[in-house]
């Protein structure tokens, strides 16, 4: 079985890997949003390196938005922003399917 931390804190996925209990990272904007103000983009990337530094361990990052056409959208440039190998959104899974 594989178990995932569903945060954005910082502090909280890092002693979850020096645990070693995690196997991958996932977050939504509501979790982002508990956060310090920050642009959405640079946190994630604060997150994909923590997740790097611990060997390319899933990353699976949710959209805010709700109409389909602006979620691809979204999903595409979260894609594009954080360069994470290991990245998924929920989004980009959909439009591969479609595709």
């Amino acid at each position: 079985m594989k178990l995932f931390i569903d945060t954005a804190n910082l502090e909280q996925i890092k002693d979850a890997f020096e645990k070693g209990v995690v196997s991958g990272v996932t977050t939504n904007p509501s979790l982002l949003s508990k956060e310090p103000k920050a642009n959405f983009y640079e946190h994630v990337k604060k997150i994909a390196a923590l997740c790097r530094e611990n060997g390319e361990v899933p990353l699976s990052v949710e959209v805010f938005a709700t109409d389909p056409d602006e979620m691809i959208k979204q999903a595409k440039e979260l894609m594009s922003e954080i360069q994470y190998s290991n990245l998924n959104t929920g989004s980009l899974t959909l439009i591969l399917l479609l595709v």
